[in-house]
């Protein structure tokens, strides 16, 4: 319940922000990266190029229920324990990844407490990623 009500708060917030700026409520914001620390799931050791692409780069069709702009970046989470609850399985690892300025990568702060969509080229992506 608490969780609930401080999702809603952040929300109102977020809406009221971009209202002021004349954007609507529900926009995502994507900024340019400058140098923080997320943390990706990752299906193999050592991680794999293909670890890094998006739904849209795989083949794979938009989910139906979320923004088409989801289906072209890349889910990471700020904390290693976020990524590591998503592990469905054997053969995952979680990959620190450096979101270097220099890079060109991109990040927004969507969906769940700690989540972030990153676009980027996968092969840079991978370049500065470690196994934690």
């Amino acid at each position: 319940m608490r969780a609930a009500r401080r999702r809603l708060r952040r929300a109102v917030e977020r809406a009221r922000r971009f209202a002021a700026v004349g954007l609507p409520g529900d926009s995502l914001v994507a900024v340019p990266a400058s140098g923080q620390v997320l943390y990706r799931l990752v299906w193999c050791v050592p991680a794999r190029e293909r670890d890094f692409m998006s739904q849209m780069e795989k083949g794979r069709p938009p989910h139906k229920d979320s923004p088409a702009i989801y289906w072209t970046g890349v889910s990471m989470f700020r904390e290693r324990s976020q990524a590591v609850s998503r592990a469905r399985g054997k053969g995952s690892a979680v990959a620190r990844v450096t979101l270097r300025p220099e890079e060109g990568f991109h990040l927004a702060k969507t969906l769940n407490e700690g989540h972030y969509t990153v676009w980027g080229l996968p092969d840079r992506l991978l370049a500065n990623c470690a196994i934690v």
